[in-house]
């Protein structure tokens, strides 16, 4: 949420030009479901297949806003209201909340 509704303020606030947050394309590991009719935003976990592709899986969410969920994250998915599903195999945009560790 800091992302989405924070960091626009805050950048404006301080007169700078507003930045892209940082986004890699990864493939999901497992299928991710949006809150009905809500965009959702989903904490992902990176791995790297055999053959070296990017894959992303959900982190196991424990209780709505746990801090702790977002400690083992590495960055987000944003599932538009309008999509029932990202099925696994599905190339997605994730956006990083640090550098992007190389296999």
């Amino acid at each position: 949420m800091f992302n989405v509704f924070v960091r626009p303020i805050l950048v404006k606030f301080a007169a700078r030009t507003e930045e892209d947050l940082p986004k890699v394309k990864a493939v999901a590991a497992k299928k991710m479901f949006p809150a009905r009719g809500r965009r959702t935003f989903v904490m992902v976990n990176f791995v790297y297949d055999k053959a070296g592709m990017l894959l992303v899986s959900p982190v196991l969410m424990g209780l709505s806003g746990a801090i702790t969920t977002l400690t083992k994250a590495d960055g987000f998915v944003e599932i538009s209201e309008k999509e029932q599903f990202v099925d696994v195999g599905t190339e997605i945009d994730v956006y990083l909340f640090g550098k992007l560790r190389k296999k």
